[in-house]
Order: C-alpha cells, then sequence, then structure tokens
C-alpha cells in the first residue's frame, strides 16, 4: 500500500494558506501586509536543510540526534543564521542538556560519555547569539509577541514535554498528563508542543494496525483553548496539515472557530519509511530530511485578532 503523499497546496481558504510542497529555490510569494507567513519545522535531528524565509520561524523540538552538546550548537548557530525576525524554539525528547535533571539522573546510563554543561546548554537557547538572532525560546511557558513591526500581538505557548520515561522532558500520561496540559493558558493563539494531541497527525503502522501514540490529554486541553494554530512533531511520518473545524463554535463561545494542526517534523524516520522509500525511488526522489515530502511548512495566515 502506498502512502498519501501532500498535495502542492493542500489548503488555501480566505484567512490560510499552506504550503507542505514546493520549489524551495522559488517558493510561494508572500501574500502582503494583511498576512503573517510562519515556517514550521521540527524533528530536524542536527540536520541542516534550506529554509524559506518568513516572518517567523518556529521549531517543535528535537533539535538534536543524540542529546550532545555539540548537535545543539550545530542547530542553534543554524537557525540563530535564518534570516527570520522572530524564531520561537522548544526542546524535545532528544534535547537532553536542556533537561537538567534528566540529563543527570540518567547521562551514565545512557552511555553519553563524559557530562557535560546544561548551563552552556541552555545559554545556547537564551544568551546573547540567540537573543540577537530573534530566538525566544520556551519551556512549558508563554510570551506575547509581535511578529511584525506594527503588525498584531500573538499570544503564544511552548511545551517540550512529550509521554514516556527516562528521556528529556517526558511524563506519566493521565493525572501527570492532564496537570501538565491545565497549563496552556485559554488566550492562546499559537500553541507549539513536541508532542501531537491523540489522533490528530500522529498515526503509526504497528504490527498491522494503526495506532494513535499522541496524547490524549493534550487533546482535551487543546478541545477547551482551541488556539489557531498548533504546531509539532515528534511522530514524523504523518508530516502535514489538518484544519479542523470546531463544532458548534462560534465567535461568542469559541477564541477560533478552526484551529490549523501542523506536524511539522522533517526527518522520514518511523514504521512504514520503508514503504515511502520505495514509492520515492520508483518517482526518482531520494528521502531526506527537509527534503519533499517533508519540507518546512509555509502557513501564510491573515492578521485578524
Amino acid at each position: 500500500m502506498s502512502l498519501i503523499i501532500p498535495l502542492e497546496r493542500p489548503i488555501s481558504t480566505d484567512t490560510v494558506s499552506v504550503y507542505t510542497s514546493y520549489n524551495i529555490d522559488n517558493p510561494p510569494a508572500h501574500p502582503g501586509p494583511d498576512f503573517t507567513r510562519i515556517i514550521c519545522i521540527s524533528d530536524t535531528h542536527a540536520e541542516s536543510f534550506p529554509v524559506p524565509d518568513g516572518d517567523v520561524l518556529i521549531h517543535g523540538g528535537d533539535l538534536t540526534d543524540l542529546g550532545y552538546f555539540d548537535e545543539l550548537k550545530t542547530t542553534m548557530d543554524w537557525i540563530c543564521a535564518m534570516p527570520h525576525r522572530r524564531k520561537l524554539v522548544i526542546a524535545g525528547n532528544h534535547d537532553l542538556p536542556l533537561d537538567e535533571e534528566t540529563y543527570h539522573r540518567n547521562w551514565a546510563k545512557l552511555a553519553m560519555g563524559k557530562p557535560e554543561s546544561t548551563s552552556k546548554a541552555l545559554d545556547l537557547m537564551t544568551g546573547t547569539q540567540a537573543r540577537n538572532a530573534g530566538v525566544v525560546y520556551l519551556n512549558q511557558s508563554s510570551v506575547r509577541l509581535q511578529f511584525k513591526p506594527d503588525g498584531r500581538h500573538w499570544n503564544i505557548f511552548g511545551s517540550p514535554a512529550s509521554p514516556g520515561s527516562g528521556s528529556a522532558f517526558s511524563y506519566k500520561r493521565g493525572e501527570d498528563a492532564k496537570n501538565l496540559h491545565s497549563a496552556i493558558p485559554e488566550e492562546t493563539d499559537i500553541l507549539i508542543t513536541h508532542t501531537p494531541p491523540y489522533n490528530m497527525l500522529d498515526d503509526v503502522q504497528y504490527a498491522g494496525r494503526v495506532v494513535h501514540p499522541g496524547c490524549k490529554d493534550l487533546w482535551e486541553r487543546v478541545q477547551d483553548v482551541r488556539p489557531r494554530v498548533h504546531v509539532f512533531g515528534h511522530i514524523h511520518l504523518p508530516h502535514g496539515v489538518l484544519l479542523h473545524q470546531w463544532p458548534g463554535s462560534t465567535p461568542d463561545t469559541a477564541q477560533y472557530q478552526e484551529t490549523l494542526f501542523i506536524n511539522a517534523a522533517n526527518q522520514p524516520i518511523g514504521a512504514g519509511v520503508g514503504q515511502l522509500q520505495e514509492d520515492m525511488r520508483e518517482r526518482g526522489i531520494e528521502l531526506k530530511t527537509g527534503s519533499y515530502p517533508f519540507q518546512p511548512v509555509i502557513v501564510d495566515i491573515r492578521d485578524i485578532p
């Protein structure tokens, strides 16, 4: 069975256009001052690739592959060199140096060699280079920002957490998950989480059936908050977008009547990747991180309040 490849322009409405595949040397033109262009990437795992310009860059975590400082520095040097005025970045489960408690508890059994400085790792995210480049590092925290001069303000919340144990920023499903995600403010416009919500671009082939490892408690909270955009990664192969209409919502009952869900993972790994590689070879396409059909997602969104 062949996997579905994204359309050239899967979503286009009066308020948002989304591009998951395009000519990186000639990307779609910015639609103008009434729109904000958001570029979404995630799960780059210390690899680099061409990224289109935009008003803001969002990275959904897993900056590193094995959790080493040098990998984190390579990725942050790459991000800081990009032209986007604002760069919103969260960590992921691979980014152990940014989770100080888990790193010092687990580095030895993970055979990571000599311990590295977690304070130096954090400085890569929040130090002078990052600040001068417009990087905003979110760790279970929120921020209110303008992406363009004289543009609207956006409320953003970012969380590096994902269900599991032993890896960075992990949590247990159930009560721990519910408590964690209850921190997402109701006024959030843009939500960035490393893990996907349950049953939203999180499908995985396992033992001949489809399973959904996304977080149910995150999905419950998202239904309450109803952000305009939700960016995530972690589960790589369902890379893509989905515009979800909230049933029964009106301007009087919900912040937004629809949410754009974006799985921005760029590295093609996971159960089922062999079939995808075969499909791509038949089309003469080499499957690479950040290349079709795992390119950065371009989102042009109208600046309605």
